[in-house]
């Protein structure tokens, strides 16, 4: 009797600790129900400036100082994800698919910015070398990702 006891607070320990140790499938606000899931590509057509959207995506590249930004990628495009007002950060490991929710709009950069960051959102050489002076970059500032392989 006291080893199955004993074992049974052994168990119940270990299922505690795998428990708490689990990652969220989500980190900043629960993305809404109500709003399409788009491609990057459909996120960054002109229409949807400004609009809050969702958008799904591969996991290009996480900040490797806090994770406080990410970008993702489709077959075609990519977006630079910032977190609204720094309220959350994503693991710096972070790898797979995610659906972020926020808001789209673009930035004017010097053609230096521009060719870093179009590093960072998977532009191949050619792509890079062709930005001449001031480019317009399309970013997200997020409220939520949830993540959907890691």
């Amino acid at each position: 009797m006291k080893n199955i006891l004993s074992f049974f607070c052994v168990a119940c320990i270990f299922s505690f600790v795998v428990a708490s140790c689990s990652r969220p499938d989500h980190v900043g606000s629960p993305l809404s129900s109500d709003l399409p899931i788009l491609t990057v590509t459909q996120a960054i057509e002109p229409s949807r400036l400004g609009k809050v959207v969702q958008v799904r995506g591969d996991v290009h590249e996480v900040c490797q100082d806090e994770g406080c930004w990410m970008t993702v990628i489709d077959s075609v495009n990519g977006l630079r994800v910032t977190f609204d007002g720094a309220s959350f950060v994503v693991p710096m490991d972070l790898q797979g698919t995610v659906v972020v929710q926020g808001t789209v709009s673009e930035e004017i950069y010097s053609e230096e910015d521009a060719k870093l960051l179009a590093e960072t959102l998977g532009w191949d050489s050619s792509e890079i070398s062709n930005i001449k002076g001031d480019t317009r970059i399309p970013l997200m500032t997020a409220t939520g990702v949830r993540f959907e392989s890691r």
